[in-house]
Protein backbone atom coordinates (compact mmCIF):
# COMPACT_ATOMS: atom_id res chain seq x y z
CA UNK A 1 0.00 0.00 0.00
CA UNK A 2 2.86 2.35 0.90
CA UNK A 3 4.56 1.57 -2.44
CA UNK A 4 1.39 2.42 -4.34
CA UNK A 5 1.13 5.79 -2.54
CA UNK A 6 4.80 6.54 -3.28
CA UNK A 7 4.33 5.65 -6.96
CA UNK A 8 1.24 7.82 -7.11
CA UNK A 9 3.06 10.77 -5.53
CA UNK A 10 6.00 10.33 -7.90
CA UNK A 11 3.71 10.32 -10.92
CA UNK A 12 1.87 13.36 -9.63
CA UNK A 13 5.11 15.28 -9.07
CA UNK A 14 6.37 14.25 -12.50
CA UNK A 15 3.12 15.47 -14.07
CA UNK A 16 3.44 18.81 -12.29
CA UNK A 17 7.05 19.15 -13.46
CA UNK A 18 6.00 18.49 -17.08
CA UNK A 19 3.17 21.01 -16.78
CA UNK A 20 5.49 23.71 -15.41
CA UNK A 21 8.06 22.94 -18.11
CA UNK A 22 5.38 23.30 -20.80
CA UNK A 23 4.46 26.73 -19.43
CA UNK A 24 8.06 27.92 -19.02
CA UNK A 25 9.37 26.74 -22.41
CA UNK A 26 7.72 29.46 -24.58
CA UNK A 27 8.80 32.12 -22.10
CA UNK A 28 12.41 30.91 -22.06
CA UNK A 29 12.41 30.58 -25.85
CA UNK A 30 11.17 34.16 -26.16
CA UNK A 31 13.94 35.43 -23.90
CA UNK A 32 16.55 33.48 -25.85
CA UNK A 33 15.32 34.81 -29.21
CA UNK A 34 15.36 38.50 -28.28
CA UNK A 35 18.30 40.77 -27.79
CA UNK A 36 18.08 43.94 -25.70
CA UNK A 37 20.70 46.39 -26.96
CA UNK A 38 21.14 50.02 -27.87
CA UNK A 39 20.32 50.91 -31.47
CA UNK A 40 20.62 54.07 -33.54
CA UNK A 41 17.39 55.99 -34.17
CA UNK A 42 16.75 59.19 -36.09
CA UNK A 43 16.37 62.21 -33.79
CA UNK A 44 15.05 64.69 -36.38
CA UNK A 45 13.64 64.38 -39.90
CA UNK A 46 16.39 64.08 -42.52
CA UNK A 47 16.00 64.10 -46.31
CA UNK A 48 17.22 61.56 -48.81
CA UNK A 49 20.77 62.33 -49.89
CA UNK A 50 21.84 64.03 -46.67
CA UNK A 51 24.94 63.16 -44.70
CA UNK A 52 24.35 61.88 -41.17
CA UNK A 53 25.63 64.14 -38.38
CA UNK A 54 25.67 63.64 -34.61
CA UNK A 55 22.53 65.81 -34.32
CA UNK A 56 20.58 63.46 -36.62
CA UNK A 57 20.85 60.31 -34.47
CA UNK A 58 20.17 59.19 -30.92
CA UNK A 59 20.56 55.98 -28.91
CA UNK A 60 17.51 53.89 -28.01
CA UNK A 61 17.41 50.67 -26.02
CA UNK A 62 14.99 48.11 -27.43
CA UNK A 63 14.49 44.36 -27.61
CA UNK A 64 15.15 43.05 -31.08
CA UNK A 65 14.67 39.62 -32.62
CA UNK A 66 18.07 37.97 -32.93
CA UNK A 67 17.53 37.25 -36.62
CA UNK A 68 16.82 40.95 -37.37
CA UNK A 69 20.07 42.43 -38.67
CA UNK A 70 18.84 45.41 -40.73
CA UNK A 71 19.02 47.84 -37.81
CA UNK A 72 22.34 49.11 -36.53
CA UNK A 73 23.56 48.99 -32.95
CA UNK A 74 25.40 51.93 -31.45
CA UNK A 75 28.68 50.07 -31.98
CA UNK A 76 28.45 51.15 -35.65
CA UNK A 77 29.79 54.58 -36.59
CA UNK A 78 27.19 56.31 -38.80
CA UNK A 79 28.73 59.77 -39.05
CA UNK A 80 29.42 60.79 -42.63
CA UNK A 81 27.23 58.12 -44.19
CA UNK A 82 24.58 59.28 -46.68
CA UNK A 83 20.92 58.24 -46.45
CA UNK A 84 19.29 56.93 -49.63
CA UNK A 85 15.74 57.75 -48.51
CA UNK A 86 14.10 60.28 -46.22
CA UNK A 87 13.80 59.36 -42.54
CA UNK A 88 11.31 60.65 -39.97
CA UNK A 89 12.16 61.34 -36.34
CA UNK A 90 12.00 58.16 -34.22
CA UNK A 91 12.73 55.71 -37.03
CA UNK A 92 15.44 53.12 -36.47
CA UNK A 93 18.41 53.46 -38.82
CA UNK A 94 18.11 50.80 -41.49
CA UNK A 95 21.41 49.70 -43.05
CA UNK A 96 19.68 49.02 -46.38
CA UNK A 97 19.20 52.77 -46.90
CA UNK A 98 22.73 53.93 -46.15
CA UNK A 99 25.61 54.58 -48.49
CA UNK A 100 29.23 55.52 -47.93
CA UNK A 101 30.03 56.13 -51.58
CA UNK A 102 27.79 59.07 -52.48
CA UNK A 103 28.55 62.65 -51.51
CA UNK A 104 25.64 64.76 -50.43
CA UNK A 105 24.65 67.50 -52.87
CA UNK A 106 21.81 68.83 -50.71
CA UNK A 107 21.56 72.44 -49.69
CA UNK A 108 19.12 74.11 -47.31
CA UNK A 109 17.22 77.20 -48.40
CA UNK A 110 14.95 79.30 -46.19
CA UNK A 111 12.13 81.23 -47.79
CA UNK A 112 9.20 83.28 -46.52
CA UNK A 113 5.71 82.43 -47.69
CA UNK A 114 2.21 83.64 -46.89
CA UNK A 115 0.79 81.58 -44.02
CA UNK A 116 -2.29 80.63 -46.05
CA UNK A 117 -0.08 79.23 -48.84
CA UNK A 118 0.84 76.08 -46.93
CA UNK A 119 -1.60 73.46 -45.59
CA UNK A 120 -2.11 73.47 -41.82
CA UNK A 121 -1.42 69.72 -41.70
CA UNK A 122 1.99 70.04 -43.36
CA UNK A 123 4.88 69.52 -40.95
CA UNK A 124 8.67 69.20 -40.88
CA UNK A 125 9.76 65.97 -42.54
CA UNK A 126 7.06 66.06 -45.23
CA UNK A 127 7.76 65.92 -48.95
CA UNK A 128 6.03 68.81 -50.70
CA UNK A 129 5.62 70.42 -54.11
CA UNK A 130 6.27 74.10 -54.78
CA UNK A 131 4.05 76.04 -57.19
CA UNK A 132 4.65 79.50 -58.60
CA UNK A 133 1.58 81.73 -58.83
CA UNK A 134 2.67 84.59 -61.14
CA UNK A 135 2.21 88.23 -60.20
CA UNK A 136 -0.92 89.69 -61.75
CA UNK A 137 -0.99 92.87 -63.79
CA UNK A 138 -4.26 94.78 -63.83
CA UNK A 139 -5.99 91.74 -62.32
CA UNK A 140 -4.84 89.45 -65.12
CA UNK A 141 -2.12 86.86 -64.34
CA UNK A 142 0.88 86.73 -66.66
CA UNK A 143 0.52 82.97 -66.91
CA UNK A 144 -1.07 80.00 -65.18
CA UNK A 145 0.32 78.67 -61.88
CA UNK A 146 3.14 76.20 -62.52
CA UNK A 147 4.76 73.44 -60.48
CA UNK A 148 8.43 74.33 -60.21
CA UNK A 149 9.61 71.61 -57.78
CA UNK A 150 8.22 68.34 -56.48
CA UNK A 151 9.30 65.87 -53.80
CA UNK A 152 11.07 68.61 -51.85
CA UNK A 153 11.94 67.81 -48.23
CA UNK A 154 10.57 70.32 -45.73
CA UNK A 155 13.22 70.35 -43.01
CA UNK A 156 11.89 73.23 -40.87
CA UNK A 157 8.59 75.03 -40.51
CA UNK A 158 8.15 77.99 -38.16
CA UNK A 159 4.47 78.84 -37.83
CA UNK A 160 5.11 81.01 -34.75
CA UNK A 161 6.48 83.78 -36.93
CA UNK A 162 2.98 84.20 -38.44
CA UNK A 163 1.82 85.56 -35.06
CA UNK A 164 3.63 88.79 -35.91
CA UNK A 165 2.54 89.02 -39.53
CA UNK A 166 1.10 87.20 -42.48
CA UNK A 167 4.29 85.34 -43.46
CA UNK A 168 6.02 82.26 -42.10
CA UNK A 169 9.50 80.90 -42.62
CA UNK A 170 10.16 77.46 -44.08
CA UNK A 171 13.43 75.68 -44.79
CA UNK A 172 13.70 73.31 -47.74
CA UNK A 173 16.40 70.72 -48.38
CA UNK A 174 16.94 70.21 -52.08
CA UNK A 175 19.64 69.30 -54.54
CA UNK A 176 21.98 72.21 -55.21
CA UNK A 177 21.07 72.30 -58.90
CA UNK A 178 17.47 73.29 -58.05
CA UNK A 179 18.36 76.18 -55.71
CA UNK A 180 18.65 78.81 -58.50
CA UNK A 181 15.27 77.73 -59.89
CA UNK A 182 13.61 78.19 -56.49
CA UNK A 183 15.20 81.58 -55.86
CA UNK A 184 14.36 82.81 -59.36
CA UNK A 185 10.73 81.80 -58.88
CA UNK A 186 10.54 83.60 -55.53
CA UNK A 187 10.90 86.99 -57.24
CA UNK A 188 8.39 86.24 -60.01
CA UNK A 189 5.34 85.70 -57.82
CA UNK A 190 3.87 83.87 -54.87
CA UNK A 191 5.24 80.49 -53.87
CA UNK A 192 2.60 78.01 -52.74
CA UNK A 193 3.44 74.79 -50.88
CA UNK A 194 1.31 71.77 -51.74
CA UNK A 195 1.48 68.72 -49.50
CA UNK A 196 0.47 65.12 -50.03
CA UNK A 197 -2.76 63.80 -48.55
CA UNK A 198 -1.65 60.69 -46.58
Amino acid sequence: MVNKVKKSNTRFQFAIALFLLAIATPFLTSIASTNSEQYWAISQPIPSGSEITSEDIKKVKIEMERNEDSYLTTETNLLGLVVKRSFLAGELVDVRYLSNTAQSTLEEVSIAIISSDIPMTTKAGDLVSIFLVPVTQNGVPDSLPARILSGVFLSELDRKSSNFGNTISITLSLDQEFVPKLLAASVKGRLVVVGKDG
